[in-house]
């Protein structure tokens, strides 16, 4: 598995936002993330969705490293203020949810985060 740099999450966010806002096309995402940052199509495919999600306050069926799941939230607080991070809170709460009813699946790294930005809110 290809290792995510913290430039690239970065970029995912930033190009992440941008398709959700309807700037650019999902394929010009990719794009971008593959020949600028040189990430696998699949991985950007993961990480522009999750952005999705987060900014609809939806489930996680994949989940991103937990590093850049700390950026993600901590960018939707920056450019989305309290409601922002609250709908991107109610979708990790939902993906613990959700990996707990699956049932084998580590919750703990998750719950630890929720829990940081929580405090925020």
């Amino acid at each position: 598995m290809a290792v995510i740099t913290e430039q690239m999450f970065h970029a995912s966010y930033e190009t992440g936002r941008k398709w959700y806002m309807q700037s650019i096309s999902y394929a010009e995402s990719i794009r971008i993330l593959r020949d600028q940052y040189k990430m696998n199509p699949s991985a950007a495919d993961d990480y522009l969705y999750a952005y999705k999600s987060m900014a609809e306050g939806n489930v996680l069926k994949r989940i991103i490293s937990h590093a850049a799941l700390r950026y993600y939230l901590s960018k939707f607080f920056e450019d989305e203020g309290t409601v922002g991070l609250q709908t991107a809170l109610s979708s990790i709460q939902q993906t613990i949810d959700y990996r707990l009813a699956v049932g084998n699946i580590s919750t703990v790294g998750l719950g630890r985060i929720h829990k940081d930005f929580l405090l925020r809110v």
